[in-house]
């Protein structure tokens, strides 16, 4: 509950003790309200009186509180312009750890005018400490979500100086009352430019229920990178997100904003149909491509489910002579996931010769084993990693072998198997929490026992 809330419940009850006293008693006899007070009696506090000293108390509780935070404020103030990179995670995190009780004593350092009162310098270097200072503030709000700071906030992004404004935006990310700031942020996206009007958009990127507003995003240049991020992040397939994806792709916009295209495509792969490939195919060999934007498109499309046509795959062949070593390796293993047997015999020619020099070599067994995950040949993969185990007491073997039979058994739909490879993988709990977030292993964390195996934080998986 806020201070205001409080106050007014506290006030609330003082009026109904105070009216309580006033009811006449029987016999004639009334409350002490009624009556003068005898010699020794002590007469009730007024309503007055109580607030005061409830304000007085929460202010003696809040000292010490605030003087945590000022530490923090003058230490962001005081971090030297080479050192503010690494240290402003660490001051960030000083003030969260201090709790949504701190929330409602920053708002006001989210403004650079605001001054600790320590100094009148207003020299460049003083100017661009607040502004440090106050940046930071803000990122720090977002992990100290209180109702209690939800009014300030909103006031300061429609009413504060524009820096201030700026930062209650992006405050605003992790706000705990979404519904009531979600027209705030809509307004400002609506009604001003440049980097206030995307921030507000990336902070609505964080609610849920906004797609439509990212789908209109789309036509705008300045914005697209981050209307595609928040419509990964949802899972967006309706049919304008896609139709907005296509019509970027078939401009010349597309190199610029490849990078979020590829992200999106990753995280909707349901989404990719067959006019989105032509599309994307265009772009990979229309010529505007650099060769790291190639090899990223190539590697995207071995990673999706679709039907190569077979003149596509003609189209294709050329990336295959790529000088470029990792672009003509994903464009064969596309291929051979095709079923193109000449991209296949290519492809595994090498890993073969070296297992028949040295068929004892563990590495060679996982690295061949790789290129068979790669292109879905899930068995043979999982018979060259097994035989890696089998060899591999050598030092260049580590989780690897464990991890590919785990992802392999997680794409038959096998969780059993893969949750036993999971727990046998020399692997940290970090580690194994961060591959339940790997798709691969999407299916299995959906499921209620093939969850477990990732040992996740919040009780259903922790490590017995």
């Amino acid at each position: 509950m806020g201070s205001r809330n409080f106050i007014i419940t506290v006030a609330a009850a003082c009026f109904a003790a105070a009216s309580v006293q006033a009811i006449p008693l029987p016999g004639g006899r009334s409350t002490p309200s009624s009556r003068g007070f005898q010699d020794g009696e002590t007469a009730p506090k007024s309503l007055e009186r109580l607030l005061i000293e409830l304000r007085r108390e929460q202010d003696r509780k809040a000292t010490p509180l605030r003087r945590a935070v000022e530490d923090v404020v003058l230490a962001l103030e005081s971090v030297p312009k080479e050192s503010r990179d690494s240290s402003a995670a660490k001051l960030r995190g000083r003030l969260v750890e201090l709790g949504p009780a701190s929330a409602p004593l920053l708002v006001r350092w989210i403004d650079p005018a605001t001054r600790l009162g320590l100094s009148d310098s207003e020299s460049v270097e003083s100017d661009q400490a607040q502004k440090f200072r106050a940046k930071q503030i803000a990122f720090a709000l977002r992990g100290v979500a209180t109702p209690a700071v939800t009014d300030p906030l909103v006031r300061l992004a429609r009413e504060g100086s524009p820096a201030a404004r700026l930062n209650a935006v992006v405050a605003l990310q992790g706000c705990a009352e979404q519904e009531r700031a979600r027209p705030v942020l809509r307004e400002i996206y609506a009604n001003e430019t440049g980097e206030l009007r995307r921030s507000a958009l990336e902070s609505l990127a964080t609610y849920p229920g906004s797609d439509d507003l990212f789908v209109f995003a789309l036509e705008d240049q300045e914005l697209v990178g981050v209307a595609l991020a928040a419509l990964a992040n949802s899972k967006a397939t309706q049919p304008g997100v896609m139709s907005g994806v296509i019509d970027i792709l078939e401009t010349p916009r597309a190199s610029r904003h490849l990078p979020a295209i590829l992200n999106f495509f990753r995280a909707v792969p349901e989404a990719f149909d067959a006019q989105a490939l032509d599309a994307l195919a265009n772009v990979l060999l229309g010529g505007e491509l650099g060769v790291q934007q190639k090899t990223e498109v190539v590697d995207t499309l071995t990673r999706l489910d679709l039907s190569l046509s077979s003149a596509l795959k003609k189209r294709l062949e050329p990336l295959t002579e790529s000088r470029v070593r990792e672009l003509a390796k994903n464009a064969l293993i596309l291929l051979a996931r095709h079923r193109d047997s000449k991209a296949r015999r290519r492809l595994l020619g090498p890993y073969d010769s070296k297992i028949s020099s040295a068929k004892n070599r563990a590495k060679l067994y996982v690295d061949r084993g790789e290129i068979y995950y790669r292109i879905f040949d899930l068995r043979a993969a999982i018979k060259d990693y097994k035989r890696a185990l089998e060899l591999g007491r050598s030092r260049d073997v580590d989780s690897a072998p464990f991890l590919g039979l785990a992802r392999c058994y997680a794409l038959q739909g096998k969780f059993k198997e893969a949750a036993d490879y999971l727990d046998r993988a020399p692997i940290s709990i970090a580690t194994l929490n961060e591959l339940a977030e790997d798709p691969d292993f999407a299916e299995m964390r959906s499921d209620k026992k093939g969850r477990l195996a990732f040992r996740l934080p919040d009780g259903e998986g922790a490590r017995r």
